[in-house]
């Protein structure tokens, strides 16, 4: 039956007008879709911003929406667009990116579901040529997707529905790897349907992904599904037949460069063959954990009595594993059952030291907040990795911990990090080395370009960099799509969230000024506060890699941590269709 005017959004761009397809093209499928996203009249500078690129508005903008408006009208027929107060408005149609977004606000019925779900044919706005609506509206649907997708799937799950569903969740899993929602459901499934071994291995598959890519700790669902799947009766806690722990996680594959940290670590294991502390220490998305797998990975024969690996979740999205929490997980890789371990951490801290006495063992704490949650970790023997934003430095003057700071890639690390998602010719490596500056060297800002390079199916570097130029809001080029609290701003906002409220007054005060060295002076006259509460701020702004110290009165503030702090001092205001946080760009140094 005819149902006039359909709007198709969900996959491949589809216009229907009395069940006839109407071929709609170019800039006309912007001006619908922008139209078809909202029930409300739709204003003239959003639909301006929607249709052309700032860069290519031609000089009379309204005038030329206009002409736009008339040439649809002709395809569609003139009673679907509606001229309003300021702007226009789509009536009456049935546009499929609406039904998937109202069904998320009410409460359905599985059929209900699964006729919304059946809308779903694809990534949304296929063949929109609007970098706008792709970039804010696209990642919204398919949040919306996913979400609604997931509801069904725990009414599955509630009445006992599991054929199919493994199967189900593990593609899905694939298509939305970093997604962590979905894998909590399918660990959850795997153990009710008695999979527990393999539950544990999905676990340790996404907290490897997430440690690779991202280079933060899982979600504080999944650590507690984990833990869980420990303590149930007959989970696995040592190896087969050996009682030795081998709890590394994969290394990260073609591991690039760091030589120089390799070599300190092996220099204070010579040094130290048993009873050194380690730490390594850097600013967040620097890759320590990378670091650190690769470092054990090497050395694991020199610790015949086997590895333990915690993930402390120190800046992770949840709360930090508490040092009691932490000492049961490595009692029971140590293989203690649930019923011999003690209640108390002292208790918990005494029997861990009890059993490791003599033992070479390397023990891997990963993601540290602070020295306080280590300290009662710490074994008498064997040898202790920590990764951590903070300098740990209570660690260095009390327990002798030997500090190796971690720093961003160098120039040529980082055309080889490049190199595996986009050529880097001799005669592109100018432009790799600027692509570079922008991400500051780290690891996770240059993961995700060359994601974004991958996926985008750039074939030279110069153009990438030629768009990372072009784009209005620096740290929006490091967003992840629809799983924004894995992307690298979510990575800054937990170390910034962590700072006492005077550093946190002063980092956003520093990413107001223009240029990013300062001396003690400028600081000083900029912040009016008295000199001892300014210099305990800088103080914690550099143990947590906020802010850089380049000589004794001296700091520097890196291109991404002066676009955060800027962009931490300035209001979030919501633009119309979407709702982009605006920061002005920063450009790097001559």
């Amino acid at each position: 039956m005819a149902v006039g005017l359909e709007v198709r959004l969900l996959g491949p761009f589809e216009v229907l007008v009395d069940d006839q397809q109407v071929r709609v093209v170019g800039r006309l499928r912007s001006l619908l879709a922008a139209l078809a996203l909202r029930t409300s009249v739709v204003g003239f500078d959003d639909l301006i911003a929607a249709v052309w690129e700032e860069h290519e508005r031609p000089s009379d903008p309204r005038r030329s929406l206009q002409v736009a408006v008339v040439r649809l009208r002709a395809l569609i027929g003139g009673g679907w667009i509606e001229t309003g107060s300021g702007g226009y408005r789509l009536t009456g149609a049935r546009v499929d990116a609406m039904m998937l977004l109202q069904a998320t606000k009410a409460s359905r019925s599985t059929v209900e579901l699964d006729e919304v779900l059946s809308c779903w044919r694809g990534e949304p706005l296929q063949g929109v040529p609007s970098a706008l609506l792709e970039s804010t509206a696209g990642p919204r649907l398919t949040e919306s997707y996913l979400s609604i997708l997931e509801r069904r799937i725990d009414v599955d799950l509630a009445e006992g529905r599991y054929a199919g569903l493994v199967t189900e969740l593990r593609d899905l899993a694939e298509r939305y790897p970093l997604r962590e929602s979905l894998w909590v459901r399918l660990i959850d499934l795997l153990d009710r349907s008695g999979r527990r071994a393999e539950a544990l291995a999905c676990y340790e598959d996404i907290r490897q992904r997430i440690a690779d890519e991202l280079g933060v700790a899982p979600s504080q669902d999944l650590r507690s599904l984990h833990g869980d799947l420990l303590a149930a009766d007959g989970a696995p806690a040592r190896a087969e037949g050996s009682g030795v722990p081998r709890q590394l996680p994969r290394k990260v594959p073609r591991f690039v460069g760091r030589a120089e940290n390799l070599e300190a670590l092996d220099a204070a294991l010579a040094q130290q063959p048993s009873g050194l502390c380690l730490t390594l220490s850097g600013p967040p998305g620097v890759g320590k954990t990378s670091l650190a797998l690769e470092w054990s990975h090497r050395v694991a024969e020199a610790f015949p009595d086997g590895q333990l690996f915690v993930d402390l979740g120190g800046y992770g999205i949840g709360d930090p594993l508490s040092s009691g929490q932490a000492l049961e997980l490595m009692l029971q890789g140590l293989g203690f059952e649930a019923g011999r371990i003690p209640s108390s951490t002292d208790a918990r801290g005494a029997l861990l030291r009890t059993s490791l006495a003599d033992r070479q063992l390397l023990l891997v704490l990963d993601d540290a907040r602070n020295a306080d949650q280590v300290r009662p970790l710490l074994p008498s023997s064997g040898t202790v990795l920590v990764t951590s934003r903070s300098q740990l430095r209570s660690l260095t003057a009390r327990e002798g911990a030997v500090r190796i700071a971690v720093d961003g890639f160098s120039p040529t690390e980082a055309r080889t990090f490049l190199s595996r998602s986009i050529p880097v010719p001799v005669g592109s490596r100018p432009a790799a080395d600027e692509l570079a500056r922008w991400c500051d060297h780290l690891p996770l800002a240059l993961a995700v370009i060359a994601e974004h390079a991958e996926r985008s199916r750039y074939d030279a570097v110069d153009d990438l960099l030629a768009e990372f130029r072009r784009h209005p809001y620096v740290l929006d080029m490091f967003d992840l799509g629809d799983d924004q609290q894995r992307g690298l701003r979510a990575s800054l906002a937990s170390s910034y969230d962590a700072l006492p409220p005077d550093a946190a007054c002063l980092f956003r005060l520093l990413g107001r000024q223009p240029g990013h060295s300062m001396t003690l002076t400028a600081v000083v006259e900029l912040a009016k506060l008295r000199r001892a509460v300014l210099l305990t701020s800088l103080d914690r702004l550099e143990e947590a890699h906020l802010l850089r110290r380049t000589g004794p009165d001296h700091f520097e503030l890196s291109e991404l941590m002066a676009a955060y702090a800027e962009e931490c001092a300035l209001p979030v205001l919501e633009s119309g269709v979407t709702g982009v946080k605006a920061v002005r760009r920063r450009r790097l140094s001559a």
